[in-house]
């Protein structure tokens, strides 16, 4: 066995000796579940945007930096 090899397998059990196990609650797999209403309470929620999007003029217009169809 080469020296080398000797010290990545002691390094890997000094490691594996350092890492702690933690008392965590696992996140169930309804938590991840797309096209769910978002539910708050209290201060987490957030309030409805006060502005939504508004692109100014439709896209076949060609209407950037206020040159409306021209090119």
């Amino acid at each position: 066995m080469s020296k080398a090899f000797a010290f990545c397998i002691v390094a890997l059990l000094v490691f594996s000796l350092c890492v702690a196990t933690t008392n965590a609650n696992q996140i169930g797999y309804g938590v991840m579940r797309r096209d769910q209403p978002v539910r708050c309470w209290g201060s987490r929620c957030m309030p409805p945007p006060s502005n939504s999007y508004d692109r100014g003029c439709k896209k076949e217009a060609k209407c950037r930096d206020g040159h409306r169809g021209q090119k």
